[in-house]
């Protein structure tokens, strides 16, 4: 219900970072069948997909307040104390490999 209502909210105005990002975590999480049983499993592929997508913005979101010239992500990162596990992950979405849904999962929780 309260993932419907930011979805509203959303077509209306813009959003703070903290609860669009929240609320993308949250309706994957519902999507999720290791986490919600009850749904209709996703791929691992699409789960991860979503949950990588999920944190670059929430990375993005949070460091772009922060419109240091000529620093890296991580360096602005660290001058807001944002955990540094966070950013590698965009790093390694953005740039590598998709990391592990595991991996993907315990960010999300950690997120939220």
């Amino acid at each position: 219900r309260g993932v419907r209502r930011v979805e509203t909210w959303r077509t209306r105005c813009r959003l703070p970072v903290a609860v669009d990002i929240t609320a993308s975590f949250i309706e994957i999480m519902l999507n999720d069948a290791y986490l919600n049983p009850t749904e209709a499993p996703r791929s691992d592929n699409e789960l991860r997909l979503m949950y990588a997508m999920a944190v670059v913005r929430l990375v993005n979101g949070i460091v772009d307040r922060s419109k240091a010239q000529k620093m890296s992500i991580l360096e602005r990162a660290q001058g807001l104390e944002w955990p540094q596990f966070f950013v590698d992950i965009r790093h390694d979405a953005s740039h590598q490999n998709l990391p592990s849904l595991p991996v993907l999962r315990l960010a999300a929780q950690e997120a939220v």
